[in-house]
């Protein structure tokens, strides 16, 4: 079985939680699995990098605000060809673009590429919905099982 490592990027402001409250649903449905490590990060830096070591792959979730209808899911590999400008993912809220910190810690040689990067358009002071909630889940999970 490989062995997962599961980012939730966010913050205290109300819409930017999401990839913290994924991280606590995937606790609550698989907290016992070992194969599967979750991080909750403030998306400053580098301060998931630890979390990657020795695992077969690593899983990046974000509320993005891009301009593109809110659900919508941008879902991608981010690998040494990536640019960054062309992500379109909207400016950060973190003091470090998340996709730029990946690549910067790819091209210091402390995280292999691919990695798969998870961004759900968000709005200011929106929560989102269960559906769309449960689908992210759903996602994560078929791919550590």
């Amino acid at each position: 079985m490989k062995k997962v490592a599961v980012i939730g990027i966010g913050s205290y402001q109300h819409e930017d939680q999401l990839g913290w409250l994924v991280i606590d649903e995937l606790q609550k449905k698989c907290g016992n699995n070992r194969n599967l490590i979750l991080f909750k990060s403030k998306g400053n830096g580098l301060d998931w990098i630890d979390v990657t070591a020795d695992v077969d792959e690593v899983f990046f979730i974000d509320a993005v605000k891009s301009g593109r209808e809110s659900g919508f899911i941008h879902a991608f590999n981010i690998d040494s060809d990536t640019d960054v400008k062309n992500c379109a993912l909207g400016e950060s809220s973190h003091s470090v673009n998340i996709v730029d910190s990946i690549l910067i810690a790819n091209n210091i040689g402390l995280l292999k590429l691919p990695v798969k990067f998870i961004g759900v358009e968000i709005r200011p002071r929106e929560n989102v919905g269960t559906e769309l909630f449960d689908l992210i889940i759903e996602n994560i999970l078929s791919n550590i099982e």
